[in-house]
């Protein structure tokens, strides 16, 4: 979090201020429970990842936008932390609704975390046919946006299709 306060400083103050405050108010804890301060700590690393790799960064509605750096035009992203795997949907249908909302084009950035770890019992098992552990790891994701892919467009036609999706993956421990 330190890194992402210090990235994002030049925010308006109110804006970085009132994120903080949604960030330490709740539970950071891999409990794969809903909390919106896993949302809006989410939102904050991305928003200083962007930062720093050059592009300016706007912590506004829908969630991010950005600019600069090569882009011809603003980027709105919107920020999802499911912890289930069964809000995904949801959460990706409102991502697009709020980027709709603002008239912009964009992205909806999905934090897979409680996701994935949520099906491996609070803990990944690396040890499985002497596969080394970012091909176990690789394998699983697969699977998962396979299936994201083939369910939103048999159950969401009239949605933008997951090719306007960014998922993330933090593995640490």
């Amino acid at each position: 979090m330190i890194d992402a306060v210090l990235a994002l400083k030049a925010q308006p103050p109110a804006r970085l201020k009132n994120r903080l405050k949604q960030v330490m108010g709740g539970s950071l804890t891999q409990d794969f429970k809903p909390d919106q301060a896993k949302d809006f700590f989410f939102e904050l690393e991305l928003a200083a990842l962007w930062q720093q790799s050059g592009f300016k960064v706007e912590l506004t509605e829908p969630d991010i936008v950005l600019s600069g750096n090569g882009l011809s035009a603003s980027l709105a992203v919107a920020c999802k932390y499911p912890s289930s795997k069964k809000q995904l949907h949801e959460h990706i249908s409102k991502g697009y609704s709020q980027i709709g909302k603002q008239g912009m084009t964009g992205m909806v950035a999905i934090g897979l975390d409680q996701i994935v770890f949520s099906s491996m019992n609070h803990y990944i098992d690396f040890r499985q046919r002497d596969r080394p552990a970012m091909d176990v790891l690789l394998s699983m994701l697969e699977d998962l946006v396979r299936e994201l892919v083939n369910e939103r467009a048999k159950d969401y036609p009239a949605e933008a299709p997951v090719d306007g999706i960014l998922l993330t993956l933090g593995v640490a421990g």
